[in-house]
């Protein structure tokens, strides 16, 4: 599941790039979805160690 995640924020990044030089409130919008993503992703890894150092 994570590699899928990570695809899918390549092509969202992808599309960042793409759009970056409009400014329009869809852009924006999208970058605040591609950062919002990385953070959870950031909280689910931190979450998975701690619950593998817990099983371990």
């Amino acid at each position: 599941m994570l590699h899928s995640f990570s695809f899918q924020k390549n092509e969202m990044n992808s599309l960042a790039r793409s759009y970056q030089k409009e400014k329009s409130p869809v852009t924006e919008k999208l970058v605040e979805t591609i950062l919002n993503a990385y953070q959870f992703e950031a909280i689910v890894d931190r979450r998975k160690k701690c619950l593998e150092a817990e099983l371990h």
